[in-house]
């Protein structure tokens, strides 16, 4: 059977298989780039921090009007099984407006991201003037017996600055 003799329902069919992956693929697009920009979003300047924020704003409203699209799909179909209307249409109100929604607001995402990433890379990052702390933790045995042996006994470890041994190996070769 080839495309000519297939019958009307078919097509209509496949159109709305379409245009569902279509709609599935921008939400997980979107939500990806949301994902991203979130890891990468770190000590931001001002510019850059209020360019994320639309782009996300942009890009979550996309995944919501994706959301709705596809619901109406299903609501367009199920009304259809039911025959409250004649046969289902991707050109319904519901679907057209919830896709273009998305469409367009995903594109408005994309560009603000990168605008976004245009800043960021740009923008340099502030040096921090923090105190480093490093916190050692030693493992059972070796908090239970302290160096030295027994409780009473403890001595400090002595070692070596660095340049007493390397001054030592200088006047060793002289």
């Amino acid at each position: 059977m080839d495309f000519s003799e297939r019958p009307v329902q078919e097509w209509r069919k496949q159109a709305f298989d379409f245009a569902s992956d279509s709609t599935k693929q921008l939400i997980t697009m979107a939500t990806g780039v949301v994902t991203v920009t979130v890891l990468f979003s770190k000590d931001l300047d001002s510019v850059s921090r209020y360019l994320a924020l639309a782009a996300w704003i942009a890009l979550t409203l996309s995944v919501m009007s994706g959301v709705a699209a596809l619901l109406n799909m299903s609501g367009n179909l199920h009304n259809a099984a039911d025959d409250i209307y004649r046969a289902p249409t991707i050109k319904a109100f519901g679907i057209r407006f919830f896709s273009l929604g998305q469409i367009g607001l995903f594109l408005c995402g994309i560009i603000l991201v990168f605008l976004f990433g245009f800043f960021a890379a740009r923008a340099r990052p502030a040096i921090e003037d923090k105190a480093l702390n490093v916190t050692c933790v030693l493992g059972p045995s070796a908090s239970t017996t302290p160096i030295g042996g027994s409780q009473g006994n403890t001595q400090p470890i002595a070692t070596p600055s660095p340049q007493k041994r390397y001054s030592n190996r200088r006047a060793d070769h002289k």
